[in-house]
């Protein structure tokens, strides 16, 4: 495995909390920290009081805006939304205003893109070339699903967005689009089922596919159904990844080369562990298992990889300095749906998984952490972490009741402080 990486890419998204944790977006060179734990179909926060993934929510969802026509051009005039005068009796909420982020990826310190809202209208790409000073409008998927909304996705859906570099881009979950042009046209894929997972790496695509339409697909960890797919990143060659039969396919981070590929043995109770190759997927071997029949959010930082792993009712972090060999309790404990995104081997960026929660760092390898940023408010949740160097790193703050409201913060000092970004 590399010992080093001189940039590395975020390809965090936002995580879905279900009952059934099972996947996580990390961060490096092709990664970067993401606090995903996706249930297939599902969007749900069950500490929030929402149903169990693919179900509907108990309580109703606020209306999506209508959908922005995507822009051909790197810039656009952007549309704007009208409300009807408030009636006697019924109080009209404000319209929102500004853009409202819902995914975020970066391939450097300066070069991001954010899937999200303007105005109420979605979806928009907004893309920035000079580490937020300056923003335009690309061009956007036809058909998105914002997870703050808690939607029931269409195999069209995709609410997720990764680039590998300025050009090569996707946006998944379930459905599946690329763009070749730095988002400003995508075309639509098929891998025949649903996209729950997709990273980039250096020169090659990876995508866990669930055969068949969402609704049929797996909430759970143990899914003998899910494949790895795999595409070189400047065209659409798409093939499916062998993998050892006995294991069933969870998540997939990437890291350089470098490929790690979540996985449990298989029947209910068997722990999950890792599969990792060093030569873009052509051979796998087994590391260390985590220790819990839950998948886990991994994030690997060179021979450094941390990992959150839910259990029955709190989630635990591990850690691990030799590749995956062997992992040792980190030491933050929280609940479950928490994530840890790696900077280092000594520093780590951890969030709980709880509304009005802080930001938490550790820089001791996880003996002890220390809150660095104070929620905005009470009842939204960081949902997103991940770093493209040592002290560039990004967050994502949303509220599942105000999706408008949410908010991506930067740090330049590798987290030690943390200020809002303005995405106009």
């Amino acid at each position: 495995m590399p010992s080093s990486a001189p940039e590395r890419r975020i390809v965090a998204s936002l995580g879905t909390l279900g009952k059934d944790v099972n996947r996580v977006r990390m961060i490096d060179v092709a990664k970067a920290g993401r606090l995903r734990i996706a249930c297939v179909g599902g969007f749900l926060l069950v500490m929030l009081g929402f149903a169990s993934c693919g179900g509907t929510s108990t309580s109703n969802p606020p209306p999506q805006g209508t959908r922005g026509q995507p822009a051909t051009t790197n810039t656009a005039v952007l549309p704007t939304t009208s409300s009807s005068p408030p009636s006697s009796t019924t109080t009209q909420p404000a319209e929102p205003t500004g853009f409202a982020p819902a995914d975020f990826t970066a391939i450097s310190a300066t070069q991001w893109w954010v899937l999200g809202c303007r105005q109420g209208e979605c979806p928009y790409v907004a893309s920035t070339s000079d580490g937020g000073d300056n923003w335009s409008i690309v061009g956007a998927p036809s058909a998105w699903g914002n997870p703050l909304y808690q939607p029931q996705p269409t195999i069209d859906n995709a609410m997720h967005l990764r680039f590998a570099d300025a050009n090569d881009g996707w946006a998944f979950g379930p459905g599946l689009y690329d763009t070749h042009d730095g988002g400003k046209t995508w075309s639509q894929l098929d891998l025949g089922g649903a996209v729950e997972d997709l990273e980039p790496g250096l020169g090659r695509v990876y995508a866990v596919v669930f055969p068949g339409p969402p609704s049929s697909a797996c909430s759970s960890p143990r899914c003998p159904g899910l494949q790895l797919w795999s595409s070189p990143i400047t065209s659409n060659a798409w093939s499916k990844v062998s993998v050892p039969e006995h294991f069933y396919v969870g998540s997939v981070a990437v890291l350089g080369d470098d490929v790690y590929l979540q996985v449990t043995a298989g029947g209910e109770g068997e722990t999950t562990g890792l599969l990792i190759s060093t030569d873009q997927g052509h051979r796998f071997t087994e590391s260390a298992k985590f220790g819990t029949g839950y998948g886990c959010a991994i994030s690997p930082v060179a021979e450094t990889i941390w990992a959150f792993c839910p259990t029955g009712l709190e989630g635990l972090s591990l850690v691990s300095t030799n590749g995956g060999r062997t992992f040792t309790d980190a030491g933050f404990r929280q609940a479950n749906g928490s994530d840890i995104a790696g900077v280092s081997a000594s520093v780590a960026i951890a969030a709980a998984g709880a509304p009005g929660t802080p930001l938490w760092r550790t820089v001791d390898g996880g003996r002890t952490f220390t809150p660095v940023q104070s929620a905005p408010d009470g009842t939204g949740f960081w949902y997103l972490m991940g770093f493209t160097n040592p002290l560039d790193g990004y967050a994502l703050w949303g509220d599942v009741g105000l999706p408008e409201a949410s908010a991506l913060w930067h740090t330049t000092d590798g987290g030690q402080h943390w200020s809002p970004e303005t995405i106009q």
